[in-house]
């Protein structure tokens, strides 16, 4: 589903992708996916942390009449010998128009969202279109997943303010005062757009970013490492040529 509209709150479940089933946009393009590779609108360019590939967890639909992704990867957190792919893509010549640096904070770094086309990486990145993906990890078994998302608009709930004559407080999805925590299959897995709840305090990397996604961690389709019982926050600058992913935990 092409989100229209990064300013409009989304909600979505994810759902397995049959064997051979693709998840496409209603204009046949790529469309918001969890897992799998990613769908490269160019030049694969796939991020690279201390010479590993990252790992690969999402792509957003952006805004626009004309297909624009934003691919969402994470710096991979070691999963050893169980691991299906370690990830060594060394023998790849490293970006160097990318900065080896990060100046938006160290706790947002490296782990990054890649966006094309007309995109600038702000990590080393790879010539590689295909590298660790998003994986399950059960006792004695680690596996690749792959799903589709199935998003709605949402208006978030609301509780009444504690100061009288304040606006009421907006509920988070995620949070247990919400809806979903007693409704069957539970609270959602993703948040596309409109404004981000934090798990913790504002970790905007500035006003003017763009709130892409919120993962959550805590659920048994995919495995992450967000910390306990974490939330990943995908933002992208101002420009819309790259983005960072900023992790939270109780």
């Amino acid at each position: 589903m092409t989100v229209e509209d990064l300013r409009t709150l989304r909600l979505g479940r994810l759902v397995p992708l049959a064997e051979g089933e693709s998840a496409r946009a209603d204009d046949g393009g790529p469309a918001t996916r969890f897992g799998g590779q990613p769908d490269w609108l160019s030049q694969p360019e796939w991020p690279l942390a201390s010479g590993k590939a990252q790992r690969f967890i999402a792509q957003v639909r952006l805004p626009g009449s004309e297909p624009r992704m934003a691919y969402i990867f994470m710096e991979d957190d070691g999963l050893g010998d169980d691991d299906p792919d370690p990830g060594d893509l060394s023998e790849y010549d490293w970006n160097t128009d990318a900065p080896s640096t990060y100046r938006v904070t160290d706790s947002h770094a490296p782990n990054t969202v890649i966006v094309q086309p007309g995109g600038t990486p702000r990590v080393p990145t790879a010539p590689v279109a295909e590298g660790p993906t998003l994986q399950n990890t059960v006792p004695g078994r680690t596996m690749p997943v792959v799903y589709r998302v199935e998003l709605a608009p949402y208006v978030p709930e609301t509780v009444e303010a504690e100061v009288e004559g304040e606006e009421d407080e907006p509920v988070a999805w995620w949070s247990g005062k919400s809806k979903f925590d007693g409704e069957e299959g539970g609270r959602p897995d993703v948040q596309v757009g409109g404004d981000a709840f934090w798990l913790q305090m504002d970790e905007a990397p500035g006003d003017d970013w763009h709130h892409v996604a919120t993962i959550d961690s805590a659920t048994d389709k995919y495995s992450i490492n967000c910390g306990d019982s974490g939330l990943a926050y995908a933002f992208l600058n101002p420009e819309q040529t790259n983005g960072v992913l900023i992790t939270q935990s109780c």
